[in-house]
């Protein structure tokens, strides 16, 4: 009985605490280096952010073609691809964003996000401690419209103002 209430006690007292604030800046911190990455032609630093296998997905749309990639590699190439039309010596500014929406999980995330060019969903992971986005979605709604026209948050389809404030949530449903 000593032997079984031990056993218990381990077990439950090193299971590490879900903490949503921290795992909230974490998201945000790994959302931030791999735009800062992306921004700055830094394979290095943006794949470091991104999961490295078969399974990550990166959509894109505009108002004149969508491009679908699966797999790390394939996006990697990609993004290569796109770089080499970069002046490498232009000077490019830090990429800011809104959190629209964030949904954490101890191992797993969504989280909306609104730059200057679009809106974008990423689904992200934690794998090893470390979050990693596992699958983004671009839509360049600057392709779509003027500057003066578009979503200011607006209402959201239960008629709330979607005032851009971060509404995650802890919840653990099994994820």
């Amino acid at each position: 009985m000593i032997l079984l209430t031990a056993l218990l006690l381990t077990g439950t007292s090193c299971k590490e605490a879900f903490d949503i604030e921290r795992e909230k800046a974490a998201i945000i911190a790994v959302i931030q280096d791999e735009k800062d990455g992306y921004t700055n032609m830094d394979m290095d630093q943006w794949s470091r952010n991104v999961l490295q296998d078969s399974s990550y997905t990166w959509l894109a749309a505009s108002s004149e073609t969508y491009i679908f990639n699966h797999g790390f590699s394939k996006q990697a190439d990609q993004t290569r691809e796109f770089w080499s039309g970069w002046d490498p010596d232009e000077t490019r500014s830090k990429l800011e964003f809104k959190v629209l929406e964030m949904k954490v999980y101890p191992r797993t995330a969504w989280v909306v996000i609104q730059p200057d060019h679009g809106i974008e969903t990423l689904f992200l992971e934690k794998i090893e401690g470390n979050w990693v986005i596992s699958g983004q979605t671009v839509i360049l709604t600057s392709s779509f419209q003027d500057d003066d026209e578009g979503d200011d948050g607006g209402e959201d389809d239960d008629g709330e103002d979607n005032d851009g404030e971060d509404n995650a949530e802890e919840e653990d449903n099994g994820e």
